[in-house]
């Protein structure tokens, strides 16, 4: 009996000192921060994306997301854009994004609104790539966001969050 006593009290001792060390073999989750990084996620094909797109933007395609942001905060403004207006994608994905993260915007101007601006003012539109695709050229109407759309971000609001991103 005393040593079913012992035994029992040495696993709980032992119990005690492993348990913690489980935490570190745990994958470690990206600290939250008091200004949680701005990410913009370009979710166009990687043809469009190798071709043009905001610098800084993060290539994404849908199937990904859940994978690629498993570990991000959760506060990290997230700013999503596919090739122009008529492009439902980056919706999709704000869609699923939405339900873990708490500010997620649309720009649904997308690369082909951008590379225009960027001809305009280069400084405040910067792009990266070689922007020779023929829809880059392309003139697409504007359309108005629709409820189920969510938040909807300016190309003016963008460029001033790159620039808080490269502060």
């Amino acid at each position: 009996m005393k040593n079913t006593s012992y035994i029992a009290l040495l696993m709980v001792a032992i119990m005690m000192l492993v348990t913690p060390a489980c935490d570190w073999l745990k994958k470690k989750e990206e600290a939250p921060q008091e200004n949680p990084v701005v990410r913009i996620l370009d979710l166009n094909t990687a043809e469009v994306y190798n071709d043009a797109h905001i610098p800084g933007a993060i290539h994404l395609e849908l199937d990904d997301i859940d994978e690629v942001t498993k570990h991000w905060n959760v506060k990290s403004p997230l700013i999503v854009y596919c090739s122009d207006y008529t492009c439902r994608t980056s919706h999709i994905a704000a869609k699923m994004l939405r339900t873990r993260f708490e500010d997620v915007s649309v720009y649904m101007g997308g690369i082909n609104e951008w590379y225009k601006l960027s001809k305009e003012n280069s400084a405040l539109y910067p792009i990266e790539g070689d922007a020779k695709l023929a829809f880059l050229e392309k003139n697409v109407e504007k359309v108005l966001p629709k409820e189920e759309d969510g938040k909807v971000i300016s190309a003016q609001e963008v460029a001033h969050r790159l620039g808080e991103i490269h502060k």
